[in-house]
C-alpha cells in the first residue's frame, strides 16, 4: 500500500502543479511560446509518466527504508538528496533536447516538491 499511496501523492502533486492554477502557463510559454497553448492528450505520453514514475517511487522509498528515514527530518533530508541527484540526471535534456533551461527549473522543482510530499507521508505512516 505504501507504493501506491506513494504514487498517488506523486500523480496528484503533479496534476496539480501542472495545471493552469500553478505551472502549465509558464511551462507552456517556455515550451511553445504561448501560455494560453491548448496541448493535445497524448496517452503515450501519459502512459511513459506513469511508467517513470512507477519505476522511480519505489526506489525512493526503497532508500528511505535502507536509510530507515521515520522521522519528517530525516526523511526530507533523503528528499533533497534524491532530488539533487535526480536533478543531475535532468540537467543533459537542457542541453541535448535544447530546452529552455527555465522548463528543467520547473521540472526539477516539481520533482522535488513530489519527493518531499513523499517522504513526509512515508515519515508520517512509520
Amino acid at each position: 500500500w505504501e507504493v501506491c499511496l506513494a504514487l498517488a501523492v506523486h500523480v496528484m502533486t503533479g496534476a496539480l502543479y501542472y495545471s493552469p492554477v500553478m505551472m502549465s502557463r509558464p511551462f507552456f510559454r517556455l515550451q511553445f511560446g504561448d501560455a494560453d497553448y491548448k496541448p493535445v492528450p497524448d496517452v503515450g505520453a501519459f502512459v511513459a509518466t506513469l511508467l517513470g514514475a512507477a519505476l522511480y517511487v519505489p526506489v525512493f522509498l526503497f532508500f528511505l527504508d535502507v536509510a530507515h528515514a521515520t522521522t519528517i527530518p530525516d526523511a526530507l533530508l533523503w528528499a533533497a538528496i534524491f532530488a539533487i541527484f535526480d536533478a543531475g540526471i535532468n540537467a543533459p535534456h537542457v542541453w541535448y533536447e535544447k530546452r529552455p533551461v527555465g522548463i528543467y527549473h520547473i521540472h526539477t522543482a516539481y520533482h522535488a516538491l513530489s519527493l518531499s510530499l513523499i517522504a513526509l507521508s512515508y515519515a508520517l505512516t512509520h
